[in-house]
């Protein structure tokens, strides 16, 4: 089964969601990282942070060594990026209901999908918070991905 109808078999299967918490607080505390990103004047922020990852989507994974990305949009939905070992993490303790998975033997080319997700979302030449202090992007992730997003600017959002 591939990635794609694994993912489909678990939203449809009856193991239903595991949140920590009611939707509802996750929202809120999107909210409140959205009013910070306005002050920061990002356009995006790229969260890699395993516990940030935990806080804002709630997806929990069993390995923090895999790569996970949560692109969120000043304004509009959210998509979780994960590997595929990781598509029950993301939907059973995620929220987030656009999720697109990288091949996990392949996640060093993960940039190029996180690029387009970016692009999809009209933030190709927008200001991009990244966490390069935080465990989570890997520096060859974060040099691929400022190479396939020329006219965006990656901006230290680490704290």
């Amino acid at each position: 089964m591939d990635s794609a109808a694994f993912t489909k078999a678990l939203r449809e299967g009856e193991a239903g969601k595991e949140l920590a918490f009611p939707i509802a607080e996750y929202e809120a505390r999107v909210a409140r990282v959205r009013e910070a990103m306005e002050e920061a004047g990002l356009d995006a922020l790229l969260v890699t942070n395993p516990p940030d990852l935990y806080y804002l989507a709630g997806y929990h994974t069993f390995s923090s060594g895999n790569h996970a990305c949560l692109v969120l949009p000043r304004a509009g939905a959210p998509t979780l990026q994960v590997t595929s070992l990781e598509i029950p993490g993301a939907i059973v303790t995620g929220w987030v209901e656009e999720v697109a998975v990288a091949d996990w033997h392949l996640q060093t080319d993960a940039a190029g999908q996180l690029a387009g997700i970016v692009s999809d979302k009209g933030l190709a030449e927008g200001s991009l918070g990244i966490q390069p202090a935080m465990l989570g992007l890997m520096p060859h992730l974060r040099d691929r991905l400022g190479a396939a997003l020329p006219h965006a600017q990656l901006v230290d959002a680490s704290e």
